[in-house]
């Protein structure tokens, strides 16, 4: 829609100023929508949208601004609300309190040129006005959207001249013969879709079921190893224990035979000699003029031989 404001200052001039619907900045209007008689723009209005019926519904329309406000203001805007054709449309007019003559002109013409714009809005996707340099831009996509579209066209025609395209007569009972055909083709790979899905249903049945089977032999072949690795490990132990015994029992059958090689008698009574003197568990028997030997130890080593004899 278009975008129009005015403005009225302390000395009764008035400015409407229309702003560009795509970048926003104002716009200075050809004298032609300025220009032209009063009847000629009626005209216009008239068969652009609904009119007001008179002038005074236009003025009844004016929203009225109190003396003090307006004494108090450097400068003023005033809304026209019309009563209807400009319901749907978010123009508005800006006017102030001067005559009817000038309230007539500044409102009819600016809504005329608000309309003309509203109109060739609506005839299109576009929003008016524009300013020169959005629309060169506009033209320039409009002209790559205008090429694209050719070399559709163009790749469209040349597919169709490639497939023979011709205005030819068509043959309807071969084209009717040929639909039969395809219909009941159709309704044969139907039946067998059918069939497929059945079987498809019956597969994925089976399916399943073996993957319940393959599951529970995945269960009990982990049990299995458990089972087994419990069982290596008791063997082990077991083979170890084994080897420990093993080992004890020859040790005890070594000290056995050892033992049973050893006479307590000579382990217990050394019976040996000393130069001169005989001995029993390093104590001499005996004594020699040369060599005294004090009667303790003769004495000690007499008993021993008791000890002996009394053993035996």
């Amino acid at each position: 829609m278009s975008n129009i404001r005015g403005e009225a200052g302390k000395g009764g001039n008035y400015s409407a100023q229309f702003f560009c619907q795509k970048c926003n900045l104002p716009l200075k209007l050809d004298s032609s929508f300025c220009s032209g008689e009063m009847e000629t723009l009626r005209e216009l209005f008239r068969e652009l949208t609904e009119p007001l019926s008179t002038i005074s519904d236009m003025e009844e329309s004016i929203q009225i601004i109190r003396h003090e406000e307006f004494e108090e203001a450097d400068d003023f805007r005033r809304i026209v609300v019309p009563r209807s054709g400009f319901e749907e449309s978010n123009d508005f007019t800006l006017v102030d309190h001067l005559g009817p003559g000038s309230m007539d002109s500044m409102s009819i013409r600016s809504r005329v040129t608000g309309q003309l714009f509203d109109l060739m809005s609506g005839q299109s996707d576009i929003d008016h006005p524009l300013c020169e340099e959005c629309t060169d831009h506009l033209l320039d996509s409009l002209d790559h959207q205008l090429k694209i579209v050719e070399d559709e066209s163009k790749e469209y025609r040349e597919f169709l001249d490639r497939l023979g395209y011709s205005e030819d007569v068509i043959n309807e009972p071969e084209l009717d013969e040929e639909l039969r055909q395809l219909m009941q083709e159709e309704k044969m790979l139907q039946q067998e879709l059918a069939q497929a899905e059945r079987d498809r249903m019956k597969i994925a049945e089976a399916m399943a079921a073996e993957k319940e089977k393959a599951k529970k032999l995945d269960e009990e072949e982990e049990k299995y190893w458990q089972e087994f690795n419990d069982q290596s490990r008791v063997a082990i132990e077991l083979e170890d224990e084994q080897k420990s015994v093993d080992n004890q029992l020859k040790y005890a059958q070594a000290q056995l035979d050892r033992l049973k090689k050893t006479n307590v008698f000579n382990a217990t009574f050394h019976i040996w000699h000393d130069e001169e003197f005989g001995t029993i568990n390093d104590f001499r028997l005996g004594r020699l003029p040369a060599k005294p030997v004090e009667w303790n130890e003769i004495n000690a080593a007499w008993g021993q031989v008791v000890l002996l004899l009394v053993s035996l």
